[in-house]
């Protein structure tokens, strides 16, 4: 009897279990059906279409910043001695040498460089797992973005367009293939926008912590945004919500804390970046600001064929369409979207090297891409029925194609290159592309990617527009 007691009991315990499991897994099955198909798709094409062209380091710019990962995870030390592969991107103080970049991506790689390195994964692959975290963070903007169109008024269909807009048609793609801090800025830039919104549309005060935790690690990430820190401040106070700044306020702070922290222990002040003791640079990177005729590095970031963001993404040129619509509807997020965008044109128009060396495009500019991304949803949704919304898509897909040569063939270009577009366009002519993890990629492997766009996105897009018809 007790023998067949306790097998009863050992029976119910198993049955409980079994139970508490299959509830997990409804729960779960519950959850991923709740997902919007819509943003799931989007998700999935911009992570394979950022994936598919990844290839290793290029620049000393990567290195840098994976020299400073494996010296934190190797030797628990923010010194890379030992791991220094290009000095040209590092900083060299007291007899050491130091990553001359600010600190957040590296400090984000940490996690999966220990991962790799306990599985024993081969160094190339190191490479390529890190660079997949770029390509994450632009799969999660474009989420974000269409998120924000919905926000702004737009229905699926400018969600929908907005979102491609930014994830292929803006310089977002090309820097989601390599090791540069860019795509991650923009990212955590994007989040702080919608978290702020999120606030104002639930007027929950934990959404104001969450968009200054956004912005304050955004700081460490690039320095230069801490120049948001007064457009995001203003917008808070537009909507009226002064009691509440704080909690904006101090995760901001808290992250400038770290980052001082950091400072401290490299180079003996709170005060000091790594780029005060540049390598390569020396002195003349410390006055490389507010030195250049802004008026050179206006043209040079937003209209030649050198760097042009307008040259490459000419559908951002009916933005101003967009914020005369925004600004009828929505005062504060027009205020921070247009300040905010100017404040970082004008800064990096004053750099001398506001061309961003060896690259393609307008580098610096991509954390401001998004505040002019987001009104063209307010475009699309009063022009999408009309006929002259043929320009917007004509726009739309030369500044995907325009894009596209610098993700299928070189972003790493020479100085000496003025038309890097054209460059590149001779280049694929010539089958001179660039490498992937996968195999060599050809013209003809450049199908998949499109293939797989046309499957995932087409349908919806054809349901969309034909529910109204352009021929009435």
């Amino acid at each position: 009897m007790q023998t067949s007691g306790s097998a009863s009991r050992v029976m119910s315990q198993e049955l409980l279990k079994t139970t508490k499991i299959s509830r997990i897994l409804d729960r779960l099955i519950h959850e991923i059906r709740r997902v919007n198909s819509t943003k799931f798709k989007l998700f999935i094409v911009t992570l394979v279409m950022c994936v598919y062209f990844i290839n290793g380091f290029y620049s000393a710019n990567e290195w840098s910043r994976y020299s400073l990962i494996a010296a934190i995870v190797e030797e628990n030390t923010f010194i890379i001695d030992n791991y220094v592969v290009a000095r040209l991107d590092t900083s060299y103080y007291d007899g050491h040498f130091y990553s001359d970049k600010p600190p957040g991506l590296s400090f984000i790689g940490v996690p999966v460089y220990f991962i790799a390195k306990i599985l024993l994964i081969n160094p190339l692959w190191i490479q390529f797992m890190l660079i997949s975290l770029l390509a994450l963070f632009t799969s999660l903007s474009v989420v974000l973005i269409y998120e924000l169109a919905g926000y702004l008024g737009g229905n699926k269909t400018s969600q929908l367009l907005t979102a491609l807009i930014y994830g292929f048609g803006t310089i977002a793609w090309v820097y989601s293939k390599n090791f540069f801090a860019h795509g991650f800025s923009a990212f955590l830039i994007i989040l702080s926008i919608y978290y702020a919104c999120l606030f104002v549309q639930e007027n929950n005060t934990k959404f104001v912590l969450f968009s200054g935790i956004a912005l304050g690690y955004s700081i460490v990430v690039d320095y230069p945004n801490i120049l948001l820190f007064v457009p995001f401040l203003l917008y808070f106070v537009l909507y009226d919500t002064k009691k509440k700044l704080i909690y904006f306020i101090v995760p901001v702070a808290f992250f400038l804390m770290i980052l001082g922290i950091y400072n401290y222990i490299c180079f003996d002040s709170p005060f000091i970046t790594a780029y005060r003791y540049q390598y390569h640079y020396g002195d003349t990177q410390n006055i490389g600001f507010f030195s250049n005729p802004v008026h050179i590095g206006l043209y040079g970031l937003l209209f030649s064929p050198f760097r042009g963001l307008f040259y490459l993404s000419p559908i951002l040129l009916l933005s101003p369409i967009g914020f005369f619509y925004l600004y009828k509807k929505y005062k504060p997020e027009t205020v921070l979207f247009l300040s905010s965008f100017a404040i970082i044109v004008l800064f990096y128009s004053t750099y001398t090297l506001w061309h961003g060396g060896h690259c393609y495009g307008p580098r610096y500019l991509l954390n401001a891409i998004p505040f002019i991304t987001l009104p063209l949803a307010l475009v699309i949704e009063k022009y999408k029925d009309q006929r002259i919304f043929v320009i917007f898509l004509i726009l739309m897909n030369y500044s995907i194609f325009a894009n596209a040569m610098g993700v299928i063939a070189s972003y790493y270009l020479n100085l000496e290159i003025k038309n890097p577009l054209l460059y590149n366009i001779k280049h694929l002519k010539n089958r001179r592309i660039v490498e992937s993890y996968f195999f060599s990629i050809s013209p003809l492997t450049i199908l998949f990617p499109i293939a797989l766009i046309l499957i995932c996105v087409a349908p919806t897009m054809i349901r969309r527009f034909t529910r109204k018809s352009y021929i009435n």
